[in-house]
């Protein structure tokens, strides 16, 4: 296992069961969310508890050259797992399918109406679990624009979204979401100024509570963050002035605000930030999120152009995350450090 890497494991294990316990799970969200390495520590997890489990990192497109859509289906494993049964005969009762970068799948008619409707009414040439995690809201490949939009309703089955929605999609829906809970975050950190930086330091408990409101425990952002303090604070860092981040210290990182910026939009966690050069950043996209900071959120209405180029741009999340689910939609912005 990476250790630089936090194990979540009440998240792994709440998503474990959810996997079990509902047979199809969709976890979606935008980029810089943690699915990736969400997808990571699953299949480790599954490993661990020795259960059949096969990992796609991606849906490239591939030629039917008339075989079943189940038969299609395996062939994508036997290019990664050459071992897997083609008929589906001999593979393991429960075995677990993880699908990253799953949107790649959304253009797969076949897929979504044959195999993920078969699995659906329990139709499946063997007992398996899928999970696929998706994303939304990317500034790049704009996934979710008209030609891009996950293609079935996941109505009872478990929907994983940026934040818990307990209760909401079924009566049994687990705790979870995407971005660290408030206990994750400060493991998260911990762990994260214990391991991955070449100097050690601590987080005190003012600093930690601040960071926590800042960054909404969204994992890009809290990387990134602490990533953009060691380089601020570096030369005292390695001289040993810094052992413990104190208020004053986060302060001082954020009087610099464009040079944090400047640093924020060259990884991952800054597609979710609005880029000034982009042609779909218009007045009236610059008023809907002017609105959202000044109400903390506003309702979603998908036949507003800004509103939708806010949402499949990334630039502001919708609270479910559900196309379908309108009249409860809300928009709100990723996190306190896009409000700065």
């Amino acid at each position: 296992p990476n250790k630089w890497i936090y194990p979540r494991p009440d998240t792994v294990s709440k998503l474990a069961d959810a996997v079990d316990s509902y047979d199809r799970v969709l976890v979606r969200g935008t980029p810089a969310t943690g699915k990736t390495t969400l997808c990571e520590l699953l299949h480790n997890y599954y490993l661990d508890h020795h259960r059949t489990v096969y990992w796609l990192p991606s849906w490239a497109r591939m030629k039917s050259r008339g075989r079943s859509p189940w038969r299609q289906f395996s062939r994508r494993l036997r290019r990664l797992y050459p071992e897997f049964d083609e008929t589906w005969a001999s593979v393991p009762r429960k075995t677990v399918i993880l699908i990253d970068e799953a949107q790649g799948s959304y253009h797969d008619a076949i897929f979504w109406n044959t195999v993920i409707k078969d699995h659906s009414f329990g139709l499946c040439p063997a007992s398996i679990k899928i999970c696929l995690f998706a994303h939304y809201g990317d500034p790049v490949t704009a996934v979710e624009w008209t030609d891009e939009y996950c293609p079935a309703r996941w109505n009872g089955e478990m929907h994983v979204t940026l934040t818990p929605q307990p209760g909401r999609f079924s009566p049994c829906s687990r705790d979870i979401g995407l971005l660290y809970t408030e206990s994750e975050f400060r493991e998260v950190v911990t762990h994260l100024t214990a391991v991955k930086f070449n100097d050690k330091f601590a987080v005190d408990d003012t600093a930690m509570d601040y960071l926590y409101k800042l960054t909404s425990a969204h994992p890009g952002v809290v990387q990134l963050w602490l990533r953009f303090f060691t380089w601020y604070h570096r030369d005292l860092i390695k001289q040993g002035n810094i052992h413990t981040i104190t208020m004053d210290h986060v302060l001082e990182v954020l009087k610099d605000k464009g040079q944090f910026f400047r640093s924020l939009m060259q990884y991952a966690a800054g597609r979710s930030f609005p880029d000034h050069h982009d042609s779909t950043f218009t007045s009236k996209v610059v008023d809907v999120l002017g609105q959202i900071l000044a109400k903390g959120s506003i309702r979603f209405d998908i036949k507003d152009v800004a509103m939708r180029t806010c949402y499949e741009r990334g630039w502001a999340h919708r609270s479910s995350g559900l196309e379908w689910d309108e009249d409860e939609n809300v928009l709100v912005l990723p996190s306190h450090v896009h409000e700065t």
